[in-house]
């Protein structure tokens, strides 16, 4: 890691579909630092627990000690480390001392590239998608009282990105851009 990126800690939420863990992977590979998301967080744990993923998200509906674990060791991460690109929907909230970044991105395509990613059809990953916002939103407003998390107006971000028409190489440019002005001011 060289001198100039070492006290990067950036923290990207955004829209399913949008390219959070894209453009984050690829900023923190562009910096040489550790990428962090909460999804490798939520495996590791269906993994301790014998479950797969989606056992591990209906469980957590069931149990919100999950979630609260997860997001404690967000929280515990951002404390312990100086450096790092993390990838979590509330990373912003739970990591308040970052540079913020929301990604947004039309429906359309959001639904695209899932569907691209998953190889289903579009019409299958709309209703899933539309349907896991909504447990998350409901999850979020229950959890912590935040219900606009899907809503960069409505949030503390330092930069917002529509990534839509964009390649990943264009929005990493454009993080590192912000994330540098950022820890200079």
């Amino acid at each position: 890691m060289n001198t100039t990126t070492r006290n990067f800690r950036i923290t990207l939420s955004g829209e399913c579909g949008a390219g959070k863990g894209s453009a984050g992977k690829e900023s923190a590979r562009v910096l040489s630092l550790p990428f962090v998301s909460t999804g490798d967080l939520f495996r590791l744990e269906a993994q301790r627990r014998g479950l797969s993923l989606a056992e591990l998200h209906k469980l957590a509906r069931q149990e919100p000690e999950i979630d609260r674990q997860i997001d404690a060791q967000t929280r515990e991460y951002g404390e312990r480390h100086q450096a790092f690109v993390f990838d979590a929907r509330l990373a912003w909230h739970f990591i308040p001392h970052s540079f913020k970044v929301f990604l947004v991105c039309e429906e359309n395509e959001r639904m695209r590239r899932i569907a691209d990613r998953e190889g289903k059809p579009i019409e299958v990953v709309r209703r899933e998608t539309l349907y896991r916002e909504a447990l998350m939103r409901e999850q979020y407003t229950h959890l912590y009282g935040i219900d606009d998390f899907m809503r960069p107006d409505q949030c503390r971000f330092d930069l917002i990105i529509d990534t839509t028409r964009l390649s990943i190489r264009d929005v990493t440019a454009r993080i590192i851009c912000g994330a540098t002005r950022y820890s200079l001011g």
